[in-house]
């Protein structure tokens, strides 16, 4: 059978090969095509294509893991870059600090004609000092105000990036988990509707039909005795001398009762 069916197969092939270069092949090739494509649409049932979608969702959480890879990625790129911003911001912060402080004191000092700048309170520095320390302190600043301004925003923006990666893996997990429950409610309805289908074949399909047909049977055979029939067809005489021997018992059982003679007809 099989040995037939690849030989029918590779006639087919041949002769598709044959044709297919003219405009009528290429028509036939198209008409063959598509209904090859109709015959194997009919050959897939509900369960193979329940299977084919379950596999389908289960290949989603690929992207999921992408999205997942990427974040992981990105939050070791972040931490590294917060070490560094705290690290340069570090003595930056503490430059900043000084200036605020001594700044004002040597104006202060000079307006006050002293030699000697208070700073912190209990530490005393000359003017001279202290205005030596602002000039480096304010050169480093304003080189390295910039390039701390630039990491924050960096920073900033990654943190954004990973926050945002993270919504849309919870949408796409939660998309999946819903076609998962959908599939789970198609399976269990294609399970009622199979169960319906084999409890129905099995009446249908087996001796319980012959038997019930047979009750039938003689259900309408017993209906036919009290009812006087043996489903035998009668003829018109025959029907009209019953009719009438009916309704001469029935005038006989009426002047029984009440009196009188009995209509001859």
């Amino acid at each position: 059978m099989c040995k037939k069916l690849m030989i029918a197969v590779l006639a087919v092939v041949v002769v598709v090969a044959g044709v297919s270069g003219t405009r009528l092949g290429s028509r036939l090739v198209s008409s063959w095509k598509q209904k090859f494509a109709r015959w194997e649409k009919k050959q897939i049932t509900p369960e193979m294509e329940l299977a084919h979608l379950r596999q389908k969702v289960e290949g989603l959480k690929s992207e999921e893991e992408r999205l997942n890879n990427e974040i992981a990625e990105a939050n070791l790129e972040l931490q590294r870059r917060e070490k560094e911003l705290v690290a340069k911001k570090e003595p930056f912060l503490a430059a900043d600090e000084r200036l605020k402080a001594l700044v004002p004191a040597v104006e202060k000092a000079k307006a006050d004609s002293k030699l000697q700048v208070s700073y912190k309170g209990s530490e005393s520095y000359s003017v001279k000092q202290a205005e030596e320390q602002i000039k480096v302190d304010w050169a480093f600043v304003r080189s390295v105000k910039p390039v701390i301004k630039s990491q924050e925003e960096y920073v900033a923006e990654l943190s954004a990036s990973i926050n945002h990666k993270r919504e849309k893996r919870n949408e796409l997990e939660k998309t999946r988990h819903e076609m998962g429950k959908q599939l789970l409610v198609l399976q269990k309805k294609l399970a009622e509707v199979r169960e319906k289908q084999r409890l129905e074949g099995t009446v249908n399909g087996t001796r319980h039909a012959a038997v019930s047909e047979e009750i039938n049977r003689l259900t309408q055979q017993i209906d036919n005795l009290s009812t006087g029939t043996t489903g035998r067809a009668k003829g018109p005489i025959e029907a009209a001398e019953e009719q009438k021997k009916s309704k001469d018992a029935s005038d006989r059982l009426l002047h029984e009762t009440y009196g009188g003679t009995p209509v001859k007809n």
